[in-house]
């Protein structure tokens, strides 16, 4: 490269960072596949916001009880979807978390209460809600571990492993403590750590605050976050370059199960109960969410929109509350295959005939 064509992509460079705040602005939100959603949701909350004004006496959206409320349904979901966005960008997806969600949330109660955690009793316990928790947090790494080695040692798609094992995790609760809830009202200093409360901003919302800046300096600041992307963009380039694939994979499993014991255990501790079937349909919205806010499947592109899921039959049993989570999936190309033999059928030709002539 010539000195003439150095010095002018060194000018190039030096405009572009020069440029106001409006524009740069401008240029994140056309650029950056999150840049949508956040004007939408800042459209959003201004139109609120301006209704809340407006009718105080029937649109309360600015009333404490109300934000509450919100900002202690969003850290849950929250800190769930950060383990399973690291997954999604290392090109692997984990349809179980929403049945680890409680089937951990359960294990660090049930541990809690036979332990002498429990607020109510006279001399309640002070570690054993950490204890509780601590088995919990290894239970739900452990089992991220164990989906990463199932899915890359047999070479199962993550999909395919994953949802076995959501229906395994879900038996699994069911066997270990029943269909009932469970209590759980652990003592302090673990109440106010995590069910305690500033003002209206609940230590939830704290906590999936100090995981978020966690996960943005593990992706943008650390090794193991370029080698996620690397990984999940280009297998086989981030092997030329000596990462290691299936240990890579392996941490993000793990840290998707990670995440998903701790939001089961801070959303038992917030509502003081924990039902079996509270994590059942978490995993497709936690999915679907994160795909929607611009996450990549492959560390590169774009979710392929044929697995959106608004948009996937499903098969609904009698039996059950809710679909399989991605029973659409399995059955597409079974009804695609089914409509093209009727369309041959109609034209004289039978689906025989036609692979024979092929």
């Amino acid at each position: 490269m010539s000195v003439s064509q150095s010095d002018h992509i060194h000018a190039a460079i030096a405009a572009r960072n020069d440029r106001g705040f409006a524009s740069k602005a401008i240029d994140w939100i056309r650029t950056r596949p999150e840049g949508g959603i956040a004007v939408l949701f800042v459209l959003v909350q201004i139109a609120c916001i301006v209704g809340a004004l407006a009718f105080p006496s029937s649109f309360r959206y600015l009333s404490e009880a109300n934000i509450a409320v919100l900002l202690k349904s969003i850290a849950p979901i929250g800190i769930m979807a950060l383990g399973v966005g690291v997954l999604m960008i290392a090109g692997e997806f984990d349809l179980s978390v929403g049945a680890l969600y409680s089937f951990c949330a359960i294990v660090a109660a049930t541990i809690t209460n036979q332990l002498g955690g429990d607020i109510g009793l006279e001399n309640a316990s002070a570690l054993a809600p950490f204890i509780g928790m601590a088995i919990g947090l290894a239970i739900g790494t452990a089992t991220g571990v164990l989906h990463a080695q199932i899915t890359l040692r047999f070479g199962i798609p993550s999909f395919i492993t994953t949802l076995g094992a959501m229906l395994l995790w879900k038996g699994a609760t069911l066997l270990y403590h029943g269909a009932a809830s469970l209590r759980y009202k652990p003592s302090e200093p673990f109440a106010t750590i995590f069910n305690g409360h500033i003002g209206v901003v609940h230590a939830s919302i704290i906590w999936f605050a100090i995981c978020a800046v966690i996960f943005y300096f593990i992706l943008h600041h650390h090794r193991i976050g370029n080698h996620f992307y690397a990984v999940g963009g280009n297998q086989k380039a981030a092997v030329a370059i000596g990462i290691n694939p299936g240990r890579t994979k392996t941490i993000a499993f793990a840290m998707t199960g990670f995440m998903a014991a701790l939001s089961g255990i801070i959303a038992g501790a917030r509502v003081s109960s924990i039902q079996p079937g509270g994590g059942l349909g978490l995993e497709a919205r936690r999915h679907r969410g994160l795909r929607d806010r611009g996450a990549r499947f492959d560390g590169r592109a774009r979710l392929d929109p044929r697995h959106r899921a608004r948009n996937l039959p499903h098969v609904h049993d009698p039996g059950c509350s809710a679909p399989p989570a991605g029973t659409g999936i399995l059955l597409r190309d079974v009804r695609r295959r089914a409509d093209r033999d009727r369309r041959d059928h109609e034209h004289g030709h039978s689906p025989q005939e036609l692979r024979t002539d092929a």
